[in-house]
């Protein structure tokens, strides 16, 4: 590890960030396999499955206003609300899982508001990085590329 990556992380801010954002991407990546299981044991399908996971993916093209939202508002704020939104929206379709089978309009209907949250999250998560490292964030997104793609979580450019 070199002097710049020491610094990193001894920057408070940073492993907070870190820790948000590894937590965020383990909870994005198996609440998607989650919401895929309970749409092929529910018996919806493949078919369902894919309006399932369209949902979830949609509002990121749709919603081009996350980036302004992210640039006037605090983007702690919006990283905060928006993942509690996320996580709230996959741990009530766990629940609802695993009383009943889910119907497609259920399913979707959810998934669609977790993306709609992800559409102000990932702008705002962009944004956020340069505010907590400085202007040269390259190692402080080389850092956390390596929790996304051990989580194997999309990316704002996959959604």
């Amino acid at each position: 590890m070199n002097d710049g990556e020491r610094a990193l992380w001894r920057t408070p801010s940073f492993r907070s960030y870190f820790t948000a954002r590894t937590i965020s991407s383990f909870g994005s990546t198996f609440g998607t396999l989650a919401v895929t299981f309970a749409a092929l044991e529910g018996g919806l399908g493949t078919t369902g499955l894919g309006i399932v996971l369209a949902a979830s993916t949609i509002p990121s093209a749709v919603f081009l206003v996350g980036g302004v939202v992210g640039d006037r508002l605090p983007r702690r704020l919006i990283l905060a609300s928006t993942d509690l939104v996320m996580g709230t929206v996959q741990i009530m379709t766990a629940v609802l899982a695993f009383g009943t089978a889910l119907a497609i309009p259920e399913l979707a209907g959810r998934q669609f508001i977790r993306g709609m949250a992800y559409a102000f999250f990932a702008p705002a998560s962009t944004g956020m990085l340069p505010e907590i490292v400085g202007e040269s964030p390259q190692k402080a997104n080389s850092t956390l590329n390596l929790t996304r793609n051990f989580a194997f979580e999309r990316t704002d450019t996959e959604a």
